[in-house]
């Protein structure tokens, strides 16, 4: 059959034979993509219509009192969740690599924190998130979104020294000698903000070093064997911690990587390189290639790019009306 045939290919065919199943690969995944991103507009659109009216026979009082009843229940929902971001673990993005960042980079990075925030809002057990040592140029960009009203999400011009006074800090680095193994609600982990680390490896371990401050790295090469780029994107390195926090185990976190990233799960093979994180300078953290993974992960948060105070309406109902998204995140580890 096809081993056969396979044996009696010379190392040309072979190579273009794999050039090719990869490519059919990734068309898949990009079908599957295009119907997450359509089965989230829909939602998105039912989040963004008028509610139904109510029937027309109740009473003034009647219609009062399911009125207030709605907002109290609104209220709760968010008290909640605000209570669940400061009582879990905190992950603070560490967003001080500006001056190293073109305007498209800056843009990317943009648009995965709106990928962070939507994917903290859809978590069952949603934790605290800081955005710490933004610039101007990142401010300005997040004021786009109105991103002041995001719920749960704390930002800093200054760095994340002056949490430590509250948490202990963990730099998320994949050049880290440290395996992350549990996530504690003591703790505060960082994600280096950085789209373009490959030019400045060992950047985000570097800085950690210098501010005598703990490094780990997430356990992925203990799970899973990378295959092409090892770059991941904040958000898929938060999302990986948000998933690891809700399951418990890193092999169910890990299973969101996207497709193309991953070679084979690593039980049978084990140990592998580590990956780098694109959150992470060097190799630090950070769904796709750096800039066309956050331009590509979240209709909602893309519909929210433009929409001025609708914005944040927009991304919190995709968030709430979207299913889970599997983790998608892989950190710095």
């Amino acid at each position: 059959g096809d081993e056969a045939a396979g044996q009696h290919m010379s190392k040309t065919q072979l190579k273009k034979q794999r050039k090719y199943e990869m490519r059919r690969a990734r068309m898949k995944e990009k079908e599957a993509e295009k119907k997450r991103k359509r089965k989230q507009q829909r939602a998105l659109e039912r989040a963004s219509e008028d509610p139904p009216e109510p029937p027309e026979d109740l009473s003034p009082e009647e219609r009062e009192a399911r009125a207030a009843a709605r907002k109290r229940r609104r209220q709760e929902e968010q008290d909640a969740y605000l209570e669940a971001c400061e009582r879990n673990f905190w992950v603070v993005i560490d967003c001080a690599w500006e001056d190293g960042m073109n305007d498209k980079q800056m843009r990317s990075l943009a648009q995965q924190l709106r990928h962070c925030y939507a994917a903290n809002r859809r978590a069952s057990s949603p934790c605290g998130l800081h955005l710490t040592g933004v610039g101007p140029k990142l401010d300005a960009l997040l004021e786009r979104d109105r991103a002041d009203n995001w719920h749960g999400v704390n930002m800093h011009k200054e760095g994340y020294m002056g949490l430590q006074q509250q948490k202990r800090l963990v730099y998320l680095t994949a050049d880290s000698e440290t395996t992350l193994e549990d996530l504690s609600p003591g703790d505060a982990y960082i994600i280096g903000g950085m789209v373009d680390r490959n030019s400045r490896k060992g950047a985000t371990l570097e800085r950690a070093q210098e501010q005598s401050i703990s490094t780990a790295r997430l356990p992925i090469q203990e799970h899973v064997k990378m295959a092409g780029s090892h770059v991941l994107t904040v958000n898929q390195v938060f999302e990986i911690l948000l998933a690891f926090h809700a399951s418990g185990s890193w092999a169910e976190a890990l299973r969101g990587l996207p497709q193309r990233k991953v070679a084979a799960h690593a039980a049978a093979e084990g140990p592998h390189d580590p990956p780098e994180a694109a959150g992470s300078g060097g190799g630090a953290a950070a769904a796709a290639a750096a800039a066309a993974a956050a331009d590509a992960d979240d209709a909602a948060a893309a519909t929210a790019a433009d929409g001025g105070t609708a914005a944040v309406g927009a991304v919190d109902a995709a968030a709430s009306a979207s299913p889970p998204a599997e983790a998608a995140p892989a950190a710095t580890p």
